[in-house]
């Protein structure tokens, strides 16, 4: 099965347009994991050692962020569908940067709570609408490709943020870690709103047909057996993933202070930069799509389990390496899977469910994860972890490898015989 095979044509657009509109969102992608990764490499290590709060509540408060984010992103795909992307990027932005705002003065529990809050429900306005907006520029022949580079270029900023964030912190402290995260997703809202072209705003209105109902739109997908069995199998891969935003840098603290989870984090984003491109495209040619989630979810959960059971840097970083090469093709993919089988006028409502797997997912990994690492704490053991990942990693595996890549959504139909409608005019390409 090939990346190729996709949902719609956009509305025609300039090749300028286009390229302009790409480009912006590629500075976007890049700003948002620099500033996003910035500040949570060190959030845990804060809020542990500084403020003496349990891993366990730390892991609570990062799991709303994310379940908020990415749990309601369907919302704000539909936001963004009906009021404009550019709108809906800018708008999220600027909340985002209010809720990194409240966790450089967070002091206690219901204060970091509230920020996490905060800068979840500013999430939920860009994440699918980001890709919506992506996909809405790019033709469909091209989106592997550029779905790819987007990712390429987000690791880049991924890399750079834990390095500047940890040693920020080891000079300056937390707060000023805040405020730099905040500062950055206010120039992404800046630059959406005056830079994004109109073109990708009035998207949805240059459309011939209207936007199938949120309803529609959900019972299409819930119709979609392989399709809601693919979204199942990615909460459990983002439960065992979510943890390097938690108790991956606490356990490298432990066994290389401030410069191991510098290294952790740091090879984590650097590896992804040079391989993750080719070895999505090398991928493709050989196994369909839900092979190389399988495949992926094996390489990967032995990268965890070893991190989780190493005593020495050299361990961990083996485990680590094998980790990230095993997540490398999972966001590409994923979102290659939205777009093949959403209908048309929702790639960014089906953006939106396919990251209820993925918030859901994390708020779960980041639940249990807080509180099997203050259990190997208590019980003195470095077993607990290891354990979860490998359970849920094979039941993941399992799952990815035993379904067929998923078809098309239908709409159901309706009254007015939009269905049938929507299929004549979509430009679908059957695989």
């Amino acid at each position: 099965m090939s990346l190729k095979s996709f949902v719609y044509t956009p509305p025609e657009l300039s090749a300028e347009n286009r390229n302009h509109g790409r480009n912006v969102l590629y500075v976007n992608g890049f700003l948002m994991l620099f500033g996003y990764f910035t500040i949570i490499s060190v959030t845990a290590l804060h809020f542990t050692h500084d403020i003496r709060l349990t891993a366990t509540a730390v892991g609570v408060a990062l799991a709303i962020r994310q379940f908020i984010q990415q749990g309601l992103d369907l919302f704000g795909g539909v936001f963004g569908e009906r009021f404009g992307y550019r709108i809906s990027i800018t708008l999220g932005c600027f909340i985002r940067a209010l809720g990194f705002i409240g966790f450089s003065v967070a002091r206690s529990f219901p204060e970091l709570l509230f920020a996490a809050l905060t800068a979840g429900f500013g999430g939920m306005f860009f994440d699918a609408t980001g890709s919506g907006a992506m996909a809405a520029v790019v033709k469909p022949e091209e989106r592997s490709r550029v779905f790819s580079i987007s990712a390429t270029i987000n690791n880049i900023g991924a890399a750079l943020g834990p390095l500047v964030g940890i040693y920020a912190y080891a000079f300056w402290g937390y707060r000023p870690v805040g405020l730099l995260a905040a500062l950055v997703f206010v120039v992404i809202g800046l630059e959406t709103y005056f830079f994004l072209p109109n073109h990708i705003e009035r998207y949805a209105a240059s459309q011939k047909m209207p936007a199938p109902s949120l309803s529609r739109s959900l019972r299409a997908a819930i119709n979609n057996r392989e399709y809601i069995i693919t979204i199942a199998a990615l909460m459990g891969f983002w439960s065992i993933l979510s943890q390097i935003s938690l108790t991956v840098p606490l356990i490298a603290n432990k066994i290389g202070g401030a410069s191991g989870v510098a290294i952790i984090l740091g090879i984590n984003a650097f590896l992804a930069i040079p391989l993750q491109y080719p070895l999505v495209r090398i991928a493709e040619r050989y196994m369909d799509l839900m092979k190389i989630l399988g495949f992926s979810a094996i390489i990967c959960v032995a990268g965890m389990v070893l991190v989780y059971t190493a005593a020495t840097m050299p361990l961990e970083i083996t485990g680590i390496v094998l980790a990230t090469i095993g997540s490398l093709a999972v966001t590409p993919i994923t979102a290659a899977i939205s777009a093949k089988v959403a209908p048309p006028r929702a790639l960014a409502v089906f953006y939106g469910i396919s990251a209820i797997g993925v918030g859901a997912g994390g708020a779960l990994g980041m639940f249990i994860g807080g509180r099997l690492y203050d259990l190997q704490i208590s019980l003195h053991s470095q077993w607990f972890l290891g354990v979860f990942t490998a359970i849920v990693g094979a039941a993941v595996s399992w799952a990815f490898l035993q379904t067929k890549t998923p078809g098309i959504c239908a709409l159901p139909a309706s009254r007015k015989g939009l269905a049938a409608m929507m299929k004549d005019q979509s430009g679908i390409v059957h695989p």
